[in-house]
């Protein structure tokens, strides 16, 4: 049996005194599943269909985001975004900067 595993979700404009929400899930949890526990967790009661969830990063100074389709698998995608930094090394962000 699969263990989940922790993934953040940034509200941004849902909750401003909110910086991320933890929602915990499995490589086989989809989109739609995170946003319900994301919304749950912040006592947002409205439907769900009305959210996206996006990954994004910075390189060079510009963000880059992409909506993570309906079908996708969150925990997937982040094991991705691992794989790809241990081969190119930590990208760090300006939030990891201020954070330090």
């Amino acid at each position: 049996m699969e263990l989940p595993t922790t993934i953040r979700v940034y509200p941004n404009n849902l909750q401003e005194s909110v910086y991320y929400i933890s929602v915990l899930a499995t490589r086989q949890t989809p989109v739609t599943e995170v946003i319900r526990l994301a919304l749950e967790r912040l006592q947002v009661y409205e439907d769900k269909t009305l959210y996206e969830l996006f990954e994004g990063r910075q390189k060079d100074s510009k963000e880059q985001w992409r909506r993570v389709e309906d079908e996708e698998c969150p925990v997937v995608v982040q094991d991705l975004w691992r794989r790809y930094q241990s081969t190119k090394g930590p990208e760090r962000t300006d939030k990891d900067r201020d954070r330090e």
